[in-house]
């Protein structure tokens, strides 16, 4: 039986004042079993128990999250099927089950995996004092219309702390295209910067030391989204010296490139491009969550 919103909180409000926790030890008398419900999905019968004060029927999973999903047992394997270099198409083949249901539960899995991320950095699980940052470029449906992430790892891990990705404008050969076919003119690289060291600073000590690239824009914008102790240190991208060679971005590049490799919609060539940079968000957000070994599913 499907019910609209304001039944379904009016079935809340009851819930909640005759069981304060339906998964928890219910007031005694207060409800009473009513039979069984099957869930091909997870492949057993689920108790039913109805309140004898409403007249309601619930289970287990009434209050769940995932309370109100038809395939809940794709929520484990998806996010791994997306972050190994799966695309949605060839993922909801593998899951058996329809584009469309994978499609909408990557938006689903992506506000999980952001609250996640959120209460790790809330947490201090990746407090340092050493981050490293810079940008990586891709497109949204053409190559003409180039997209920045900016990116923020804890270097001594390689756990990504921030990727945030905007719209700039095309560059080189695809300038003049991007410019007059697809008015690609906004260059939102500094705002996408600013958001990914503010929320990479969640996780800065008192001291802190921020490596990037040489660009002249980046200690202006760490010294704003960082506490007053934060001092940058500005590389080349690769640096040679002796007779090896001497990458000191090293892990930020590392995990640039394993993004490249693990998300079907990053690749250098590919045809699952991104038609949303919305959608490359919330991607990358699984994927954070993901690399850093969160539970969200």
């Amino acid at each position: 039986m499907r019910y609209a919103r304001a039944d379904l909180d009016l079935k809340r409000q009851a819930l909640a004042q005759v069981f304060p926790d339906v998964l928890g030890a219910p007031k005694a008398g207060t409800m009473a079993l009513h039979g069984t419900e099957l869930t091909k999905s997870l492949g057993h019968r689920l108790a039913r128990y109805q309140c004898k004060v409403c007249g309601r029927t619930f289970s287990n999973r009434t209050e769940s999250d995932d309370a109100r999903q038809h395939r809940p047992d794709i929520n484990k394997l998806l996010p791994r099927l997306l972050c190994s270099g799966v695309t949605m198409r060839r993922a909801a083949w593998i899951l058996a089950c329809s584009y469309n249901t994978v499609r909408a539960r990557s938006a689903w899995l992506a506000d999980r995996a952001r609250l996640a991320h959120r209460e790790a950095l809330a947490a201090g699980e990746h407090d340092t004092s050493y981050i490293q940052f810079d940008e990586m470029q891709t497109f949204e449906h053409a190559a003409a219309k180039a997209l920045t992430i900016a990116v923020a790892i804890r270097w001594k891990t390689g756990k990504l702390l921030a990727a945030r990705v905007g719209r700039i404008p095309a560059n080189g050969h695809l300038a003049e295209l991007g410019k007059t076919k697809y008015g690609w003119t906004t260059n939102e690289s500094a705002a996408a910067c600013k958001a990914a060291l503010t929320l990479a600073g969640q996780a800065a000590k008192p001291e802190v030391t921020v490596a990037c690239d040489r660009a002249t824009t980046y200690p202006g914008l760490v010294a704003s989204a960082f506490p007053a102790g934060v001092s940058v240190v500005p590389y080349k991208s690769r640096s040679f010296g002796g007779s090896a060679d001497f990458d000191p971005l090293f892990k930020l590049n590392h995990a640039c490139a394993k993004i490249r490799a693990d998300l079907a919609c990053m690749a250098r060539k590919t045809w699952a491009t991104t038609k949303k940079r919305e959608k490359l968000q919330d991607r990358l957000d699984i994927y954070i969550a993901v690399n850093n070994g969160y539970s969200f599913t």
